[in-house]
C-alpha cells in the first residue's frame, strides 16, 4: 500500500472514533435512563403489592404480577450494568465466566417473562371462562409459578453445561447463545419459551374476547345480578390491562427477534446501530409494565401516590404530600 493509502485510512479512523464514541456515549446514556426506569417503577410495583398483601380476593394476579416484577427487575441489576460498560468500551472485557452467567440471565429472564405471562393468560382464562368457583387457587398459582422458573432455570443453565454456548458479539452489548453450533438447543427454546406459552395465550385470550362478547349481548337482552355483573367487568378489566401487557411485550420483542433471525439464517449484513435499537427497544420492555398498571388502574396510581408521588402533572413532589392521595376503595385491587 502506497503511503498516501495508508495516510487516508488513518484519517478516515480517526474520524471514526469520535463518532463512534459520540454513538456510544449516547446509547450508554439512554440504557442507565432505562434502567433507571427500570429498576425504580419495578420496586415500586413491588412495595404497592407489598401494601394489598393483606388482600385475599386480588391475591393470585398479584403473585403472577409479582413475578413479572421481579423478572424486570432482575434484568434491570444484571444485565443492564453489564451493557452499560460494554457500550461504552465497545468490547466485552469480564471474560468467559460472567459472559456465561450474563448469557444465561438473559435466557432465564426472557423465558420467565413470556411463561410468566402464559400463566397470567391460564388465570384471565380460569376467571371469566371457566365455571363459577374455577379460579385458580394460591397453591394453584404457586404451582404454575414454580414450572416456570423451573423450565427458565433449566433452558438458561443448559448451554453452561456444554449444550450450546453463550457468546459475545462485537455487535451485541450482552452475550447471547450461538446460532451457528447445537441447532437443537435453539429449536428447543423457540419451541418451550416462545411457541408453546404463544399459544396458550393466543387459546386463552380468544376464549376470553368470545366470552365476553356473548355476555354483552347477553346483558342486551336481561339484567342479571349486580353482584355478577360487577365480577365479571372486574375480572374483564383485569383480562384488559393484562392483553395490553401482552401486546407492549410483544412490540418491544419482536424487532429484536426478526433481526437475530435474520443474522442467523441469512447472509445480510447488520449494522451495530440497528442491533443497538432493537436491544434497546426491548429492554424498554422492563419499564413499560409500571406505566401500564399505573395509566390503566386508578387503584394502583392511589396506592403509588401514598408511597411516593413523585410525577403529578409533570412536577416532582417525592415530599409525601398527602393532598396529592385520593382515597383507595377497598373493593378494588391493583388488577
Amino acid at each position: 500500500m502506497s503511503s498516501s493509502g495508508r495516510n487516508e485510512t488513518l484519517i478516515t479512523q480517526n474520524n471514526a472514533r469520535p463518532n463512534n464514541l459520540t454513538t456510544g456515549a449516547l446509547q450508554a446514556t439512554l440504557t442507565i435512563l432505562i434502567m433507571a426506569a427500570v429498576v425504580i417503577g419495578n420496586i415500586l410495583v413491588l412495595l404497592v403489592i407489598y401494601r394489598q398483601r393483606t388482600r385475599p380476593r386480588v391475591r393470585v394476579a398479584n403473585m403472577f404480577i409479582s413475578n413479572l416484577a421481579v423478572v424486570d427487575l432482575l434484568i434491570g441489576l444484571l444485565l443492564f450494568p453489564f451493557a452499560v460498560a460494554t457500550i461504552l468500551l465497545q468490547r466485552w472485557i469480564y471474560g468467559d465466566a460472567l459472559c456465561q452467567f450474563n448469557g444465561a440471565v438473559n435466557v432465564i429472564a426472557g423465558a420467565a417473562s413470556i411463561l410468566t405471562m402464559a400463566a397470567i393468560s391460564i388465570d384471565r382464562y380460569r376467571a371469566i371462562v371457566s365455571q363459577p368457583g374455577s379460579k385458580l387457587r394460591p397453591k394453584e398459582a404457586w404451582a404454575l409459578l414454580t414450572t416456570v422458573w423451573t423450565v427458565s432455570i433449566v433452558m438458561g443453565v443448559l448451554p453452561v453445561l456444554g449444550w450450546n454456548k453463550y457468546v459475545h458479539s462485537s455487535l451485541s452489548s450482552m452475550c447471547k447463545m450461538s446460532f451457528t453450533q447445537d441447532q437443537g438447543y435453539i429449536l428447543l427454546v423457540a419451541v418451550a419459551c416462545f411457541l408453546i406459552p404463544l399459544l396458550i395465550m393466543f387459546y386463552c385470550y380468544l376464549r376470553v374476547f368470545l366470552k365476553v362478547r356473548f355476555h354483552k349481548k347477553q346483558m342486551q337482552r336481561w339484567n342479571n345480578g349486580r353482584e355478577v355483573e360487577r365480577n365479571f367487568q372486574r375480572e374483564t378489566k383485569t383480562a384488559r390491562i393484562v392483553f395490553t401487557v401482552l401486546f407492549v411485550f410483544a412490540a418491544c420483542w419482536t424487532p429484536f427477534v426478526i433481526v437475530h433471525i435474520l443474522q442467523a439464517v441469512t447472509s445480510l449484513e447488520m449494522s451495530r446501530i440497528l442491533f443497538s435499537c432493537v436491544t434497546l427497544i426491548a429492554g424498554m420492555h422492563s419499564a413499560c409494565n409500571p406505566v401500564i398498571y399505573t395509566t390503566m388502574n386508578k387503584t394502583f396510581r392511589n396506592e403509588m401516590l401514598q408511597i411516593c408521588p413523585c410525577v403529578r402533572r409533570g412536577f416532582v413532589f417525592c415530599f409525601g404530600r398527602q393532598d396529592l392521595v385520593q382515597p383507595i376503595d377497598a373493593e378494588t385491587s391493583l388488577t
